[in-house]
């Protein structure tokens, strides 16, 4: 049986227009939606709630997975009024083990700060338990990712410790239905190891009738770097790193100059000055830094956090000179190629990326049945659909392109994954490390 697969909508919140993808969702079929943590990322216009309540056409999703969070016990009601009495609700206790380093932070011991988690959970569990005798959730459960870990290891939450607080205080598990952590190619401890008397914790809540949901499906991380487990599309056109550099530093030229043309065109002040100049940045702050970044995630997070702000910048002054009759020209022409370097700049990263992760791509897939060409999103994803004790994958997209990309791997052959499967990929990842 495949695991069905769930939209998280975390990564929407970024979006223009998260509602968008949520209504796009629903359209295609997608029955379950993971909600985020603060009350303000639901419940504001054209956000998660508002897409919740409107498209009528649209089939409403059957399972939300509420992310429970202690500031904002009432919550649940907010989404019980959107979907209506027949949607399963969930909520999830989310990352306890992450209050288990704050209280660290704070000074307790290791003894004192697991009797402060253990409180911590107690009044989580009481709350939400609460909020199922109030009509308000469905059920709940727990969002953890160190479940599959060594009990040994600080902070680490065991099911079996959980599950003794949810009995003592409720009297019942009756209500504790779902487990949600993370597994990939790279992270597969939930089918391998065996932590609970012998078994996975997988086979673990399979025992105990436990909902099993999976997250970070593509995103691995390895000695706290991120692997992003995807082929990245690659245009046909060719880049040269020796192009890219001449052309950063050729418009790195045009770059200065164009401020130039700028503060002489707005008869700017000292202060006006200053800021045009910080502006007119983005080639002379790459010169020297375009290829040293940590492969196309972080490249990416830079651009979107620095240059892009810049470029928009840049573009409205060229706005503001055209409407003042200023020939932008030269301008327009600049902006352009810096551009084009900029995702000239993706393209050679993203080469970079999918050569360092090929002959993983092709070893698994061969491993699991699956055409050769497949990319390394979809075997990623499959995997961990066709594995035994999975019930549903959480994918995050931020746009419609890449939420029909991940329905492709229903079309993929099904393929049954047990644990000596995941321990043959295990060897493949071995293998390769060491070659």
């Amino acid at each position: 049986m495949r695991a069905q697969i769930g939209l998280g909508t975390l990564r929407l919140l970024s979006t223009t227009s998260p509602g968008d993808i949520v209504n796009e969702a629903r359209r295609l079929g997608i029955g379950c939606i993971d909600i985020p943590a603060s009350v303000d990322d639901i419940d504001r216009d054209g956000t998660i709630l508002t897409a919740l309540a409107t498209e009528p056409d649209a089939p409403l999703p059957s399972w939300l997975i509420l992310r429970y969070d202690p500031r904002n016990p009432a919550r649940p009601s907010l989404l019980r009024s959107a979907t209506g009495v027949s949607c399963r609700i969930t909520a999830l206790v989310d990352r306890p083990e992450r209050r288990y380093v704050q209280y660290r932070t704070e000074g307790l011991d290791h003894t004192a700060a697991m009797i402060a988690l253990r409180e911590y959970l107690i009044e989580a569990f009481s709350a939400l338990h609460h909020d199922v005798a109030n009509g308000h959730l469905t059920d709940y459960g727990i969002l953890c990712e160190t479940l599959s870990m060594p009990h040994d290891i600080e902070g680490a939450v065991s099911i079996t410790d959980v599950l003794d607080i949810v009995r003592a205080l409720a009297g019942t598990t009756e209500y504790f239905t779902t487990v949600q952590m993370p597994m990939n190619l790279l992270e597969h401890g939930a089918a391998t190891s065996h932590v609970y008397d012998g078994r996975s914790v997988l086979q673990l809540c399979e025992e105990l009738g436990i909902h099993v949901v999976v997250h970070r499906a593509f995103d691995a991380i390895v000695d706290q770097s991120l692997i992003r487990l995807v082929s990245w599309p690659i245009p046909e056109r060719l880049v040269h790193p020796d192009d890219v550099a001449a052309r950063i530093h050729a418009l790195e030229i045009t770059e200065h100059d164009m401020a130039n043309m700028v503060i002489s065109s707005l008869s700017a002040d000292a202060s006006v000055r200053e800021a045009i100049l910080e502006t007119f940045r983005i080639a002379g702050s790459l010169c020297t830094a375009w290829n040293g970044f940590d492969g196309l995630p972080h490249w990416r997070d830079v651009r979107k956090q620095h240059l892009t702000p810049r470029f928009e910048a840049m573009t409205r002054v060229a706005v503001r000179l055209r409407k003042d009759g200023v020939d932008t020209t030269s301008f327009a022409s600049f902006l352009d190629d810096l551009e084009n370097v900029l995702d000239d700049i993706d393209v050679l990263y993203a080469i970079d990326e999918n050569a360092s992760l090929e002959e993983l791509r092709i070893s698994i897939a061969d491993e699991l049945g699956l055409p050769l060409d497949t990319p390394l999103q979809h075997i990623a994803l499959h995997a961990v659909r066709c594995t035994h004790g999975v019930h549903t994958v959480l994918v995050g997209a931020r746009t419609t392109e890449q939420l029909h990309d991940v329905l492709v791997t229903s079309d993929l052959p099904h393929t049954p994954i047990h644990e000596s499967t995941w321990h043959r990929i295990h060897a493949h990842l071995a293998r390769l490390s060491t070659e």
